[in-house]
């Protein structure tokens, strides 16, 4: 009876101390698994605290160091702080301030961008608004700026250039301030560009039947040589209006429409404001 009773003690003694052997073991592997899974957290929240300070930040190498500085020493302070043994704990902690430093760095961060994207966003709407009214502007003039040819593609031909020539009558040098565009008389003859109709005169000795046309922003139109004059003066125009036709009248040896751009005030080469390439004949 007492052989039994000694054997079963030895037995429960034993148990125990396999379950005490077990229960160092386990807390040891523990231990060592979540000072493990404490460092990764920590190299984690300092990845995150780095990450939110590049992409929140916005701001310079100094402010991401300083934010730095700040992180490590809430790392100090939570250490100093920190119950030993207290390894769960710690972990928490460490979760708990990384993410308030996190979010701190991210606020102050987006804090500080927020005025300078503010400036940049009013600056370009400016920038926005003046490139509208330019466009707007833009397109105003260029309702007012002769841009086509005065007689119809293909009716005409072109016979005369700007510049320095050889009279046709006189046979001396003289400077020709228009194109001359040889076609049957009666061609319709457009104005090239919205204007009010400025002069109408008839010189025999010179432009023969004129029209000038006042298009503003310094431009005028003359248009000479004219058979019958379809105007007057004063009226408003719309490019493409017809005002009269071609004709033979003045200093002219042929029907044909001279034609003039002048701005302010200088007659300048014609050619440079037709949208069609004119054949040279």
């Amino acid at each position: 009876m007492r052989k039994s009773v000694g054997i079963s003690i030895l037995v429960v003694a034993a148990v125990l101390l396999a379950a005490v052997l077990s229960g160092r073991v386990w807390v040891h592997t523990s231990q060592r698994r979540m000072a493990a899974q404490r460092d990764t957290l920590a190299v984690r929240l300092d990845s995150c605290v780095e990450a939110v300070s590049l992409l929140c930040g916005m701001d310079s190498l100094y402010r991401v160091r300083m934010h730095r500085d700040t992180a490590e020493r809430f790392r100090r302070i939570r250490q100093a702080h920190q119950p030993e043994g207290d390894t769960l704990g710690s972990a928490n902690l460490g979760m708990t301030e990384g993410a308030n430093l996190g979010m701190t760095v991210g606020a102050d961060s987006l804090a500080m961008a927020v005025p300078d994207l503010r400036e940049t966003v009013m600056a370009l709407s400016g920038w926005m608004r003046e490139t509208n009214a330019l466009s707007v502007v833009a397109k105003e003039r260029a309702r007012f700026t002769p841009s086509i040819c005065p007689l119809k593609e293909g009716t005409f031909r072109f016979t005369a250039a700007f510049g320095v020539r050889k009279d046709p009558m006189e046979g001396d040098g003289r400077m020709h301030e228009g194109i001359d565009l040889a076609c049957p008389q009666g061609n319709p003859v457009h104005v090239t560009a919205d204007g009010v109709v400025e002069f109408i005169d008839s010189d025999i000795f010179g432009y023969g039947n004129c029209i000038i046309v006042d298009h503003g922003y310094g431009y005028k139109t003359r248009y000479a040589h004219l058979s019958i004059i379809r105007t007057s003066e004063n009226i408003r125009l719309k490019r493409g209006d017809v005002i009269g036709e071609t004709g033979v009248s003045g200093r002219a040896t042929g029907p044909h429409l001279h034609y003039e751009v002048i701005l302010d005030g200088r007659t300048v080469d014609p050619e440079d404001y037709i949208d069609i390439k004119l054949s040279k004949q």
